[in-house]
C-alpha cells in the first residue's frame, strides 16, 4: 500500500447521548483541555484556577475553601474569601445570567465545557447506529490545545480528572488512527501518531499503530528502526521489554510478510475500550 497525500485532520457529556453532527455542536461557554478559555478567549492569570475549579467540580459544586486552595494552593491571604466573592461576580458577568449558581455554600458551573463536549462524545461514538465515528473522533480531539486542567495544582481530584480524560484522548486518537489505517490514509496516521508518541511516550497502543502505519506506507525500514525506538525507550526508562503482540508486528516486519489484519485488531480492541 502506498502513502496518499491527504489533508490531515486538527488535532491541537451528559447520561442520555444524542446524536449530534461535530458541524452543528456550539462553541463551549468554558474550556480547560489546555489554558483555561472562556468563550474561547483567554481569562487573566487571577481567574485561570477558579473557572478551572468550577469545572473540575461541576457536578457537585465548589465550595469556598475549595475554590480559595485551587487559587492560592501555597497559602491564601486574608482577603481571600471576598476575593472569591469579586472574582465569581466577575466571571459571572462575562458568562451570563445563572452560569453560576450559589447554593447550598457551594457554587456549581451551570455553562457547557469542552470536558462535556469531549465525554459527549465518547458516548456517542459507543451507541449503536450512531453517527459516522471519524468527525466525531477529529471534533473532540480539536477540543484539546494542552493539558487538561493544567491551570490547577496536582492535588487527587484534578489528578484523576486528568488520568481519566487523557485515557479519553488516547482512545480516541488511536481509533482514529485504526479508521484512517483501514481507509488507507497511512500519511495522515504516521502524522498523528508521531505526534501522539511524543506526548504519550510510553502508550503502547500508539507506537504499534505507528509502527504498523509506517509499513502499510512502503517505510519497513523506518518502522524497524521505531520499534528500535521504543524498545530502547522501555529498556532505558522503566526496564522492561514491548508485550509479546508488538514483538510478534516487529517480526513479522522483518519478515516482510502482509499485515491483513493490521486495522482490524486495534478497532476491535479500541471499539471495547470505548464501549
Amino acid at each position: 500500500m502506498n502513502c496518499r497525500n491527504v489533508t490531515s485532520v486538527g488535532v491541537s457529556g451528559s447520561p442520555v447521548i444524542a446524536v449530534i453532527d461535530p458541524a452543528e455542536w456550539p462553541d463551549p461557554d468554558v474550556s480547560v483541555l489546555g489554558t483555561a478559555r472562556v468563550h474561547g478567549a483567554p481569562v487573566t492569570a487571577g481567574q485561570r484556577a477558579l473557572v478551572a475549579a468550577l469545572v473540575l467540580h461541576r457536578h457537585d459544586g465548589a465550595s469556598t475553601d475549595t475554590l480559595i486552595d485551587a487559587i492560592w494552593p501555597h497559602g491564601a491571604p486574608n482577603s481571600a474569601r471576598a476575593s472569591v466573592q469579586n472574582q465569581v461576580a466577575r466571571l459571572r458577568r462575562v458568562l451570563g445570567a445563572g452560569s453560576i449558581v450559589y447554593a447550598d455554600g457551594r457554587y456549581r458551573l451551570a455553562g457547557t465545557t469542552d470536558v462535556d463536549r469531549m465525554e459527549h462524545a465518547v458516548e456517542q461514538l459507543s451507541q449503536p447506529g450512531g453517527a459516522a465515528s471519524t468527525p466525531v473522533i477529529a471534533a473532540a480531539l480539536d477540543l484539546w490545545r494542552g493539558v487538561a486542567f493544567e491551570d490547577l495544582p496536582d492535588d487527587h481530584h484534578a489528578q484523576v480528572a486528568r488520568v481519566a480524560l487523557e485515557q479519553q484522548r488516547s482512545a480516541l486518537v488511536e481509533r482514529l488512527a485504526a479508521e484512517w489505517l483501514r481507509a488507507g490514509r497511512t500519511a495522515d496516521t504516521t502524522t498523528l501518531l508521531r505526534v501522539r508518541t511524543a506526548e504519550a511516550p510510553f502508550h503502547e497502543r500508539a507506537w504499534e499503530l505507528l509502527i504498523t502505519a509506517l509499513y502499510e506506507c512502503d517505510r519497513r525500514t523506518e518502522a524497524l528502526a521505531t520499534y528500535m525506538e521504543f524498545e530502547t525507550l522501555l529498556a532505558e526508562r522503566l526496564g522492561t521489554t514491548p508485550s509479546q503482540r508488538v514483538r510478534a508486528l516487529r517480526s513479522t516486519i522483518a519478515d516482510e510478510r502482509p499485515l491483513s489484519t493490521c486495522a482490524e485488531a486495534p478497532m476491535a480492541h479500541l471499539a471495547r475500550q470505548l464501549a
